[in-house]
């Protein structure tokens, strides 16, 4: 008998980084009134990206 690969539901895989987003979120928002700066999207557009290739396999069906 095969073994089917098994793949993690997108929610599954994506919600350590929603957590932490969600954290860090908090945590620098107290130091920064004005965290919805550009560069603050940017870097968490990066960070999510970065983390989707690198969970992709886990994923995709």
């Amino acid at each position: 008998m095969m073994a089917t690969k098994h793949h993690d539901s997108f929610e599954d895989v994506m919600k350590p980084l929603i957590e932490h987003l969600n954290q860090d979120w908090h945590n620098r928002k107290a130091d920064d009134p004005n965290l919805c700066s550009g560069n603050y999207l940017d870097e968490v557009e990066g960070k999510v990206s970065s983390y989707i290739r690198d969970n992709w396999s886990r994923i995709r069906d």
